[in-house]
């Protein structure tokens, strides 16, 4: 098993320490585990192609790519599943600024989650859920304030070193 050792894995160890405990964590640091410095979609790459048996750190966007090209993969979400609020803007001094805030309108809608949920993303809207996406999803940064989730990002990051990397 791999887990990503970018910021998705630094949440996905913030996740599981909050969710199930560091106990938990500790026991898992003890089987054959690879941090592999790339992002979780770039881990999901190398699950595709047969090189990485399973990563919890995938996002099932990027599972949806590889098996819209007929590779032999599946995803399963496993709690607790880690999710993005994610973000989106415009540029400062846009040529077209009124364009691109319809554009930014229609892409929070429902109707522009529900195209993106068509091309294998999943939303942090509550209106827009569908069969196959019926998962809890963990929001950790909503949880705290900024300041607050920068510092317990830099824990789990350091967690992630003690138990996963320094280990080895």
């Amino acid at each position: 098993m791999s887990i990503a050792g970018t910021t998705t894995g630094v949440q996905w160890i913030g996740a599981v320490s909050e969710v199930m405990g560091r106990d938990f964590l500790e026991e898992i640091s003890d089987q054959d585990i690879n941090v592999q410095n790339m992002s979780g979609a770039a881990l999901s790459g190398l699950i595709a192609s047969g090189e990485v048996p399973l990563s919890p750190t995938i996002f099932n966007s990027n599972i949806f790519t590889h098996k819209k090209k007929s590779a032999p993969v599946e995803w399963r979400p496993v709690d607790p599943v880690i999710a993005a609020v994610g973000s989106s803007g415009m540029v400062v001094n846009s040529p077209h600024p009124h364009a691109a805030l319809l554009f930014l309108d229609y892409l929070h809608s429902k109707l522009g989650q529900q195209v993106a949920m068509k091309g294998g993303l999943s939303s942090a809207r509550n209106d827009t859920g569908s069969l196959d996406q019926k998962f809890k999803k963990v929001y950790l940064e909503s949880k705290y304030t900024q300041e607050e989730f920068e510092k317990k990002f830099n824990e789990w990051e350091g967690l992630m070193r003690k138990l996963f990397i320094r280990k080895r």
